[in-house]
């Protein structure tokens, strides 16, 4: 049955298509990227917040940048969009913006790690 650990899962925030569309319909590719999403970024907030409390904007720029990369290619659109908005705003530097947006990036990301964790149950 095509795609059976995947039909079993219901994933806010992610839009499979788009994820097996770039991994050319594996599914157990795709289900290592959800696994390694899921393991690589659980830590953003903690990992930004310390950038933030140091006003390290080159490594907020770069934590946002490779959030924005690899939820491109997890089908995890509104993290994208977010996490572009945030890049942005690090170039920028207006450290008010910044924390404003990574609130809403943090809740989008959040959202899609908690429906990440449903990939335990599958094995």
């Amino acid at each position: 049955r095509k795609h059976s650990k995947l039909s079993k899962l219901s994933l806010p925030g992610i839009d499979i298509n788009v994820g097996l569309k770039i991994t050319q319909d594996n599914e157990a590719l795709y289900l290592r990227l959800l696994r390694k999403f899921k393991d690589g970024e659980e830590d953003f907030g903690y990992k930004f917040n310390q950038a933030y409390a140091s006003k390290d904007l080159k490594t907020m720029e770069r934590l946002a940048h490779t959030l924005k990369g690899v939820a491109a290619n997890m089908g995890a659109k509104n993290v994208q969009d977010e996490a572009q908005k945030l890049e942005f705003l690090c170039q920028e530097g207006d450290l008010t913006e910044i924390n404003e947006q990574y609130r809403l990036t943090l809740t989008a990301l959040t959202s899609v790690l908690t429906g990440l964790q449903q990939l335990n149950k599958i094995g």
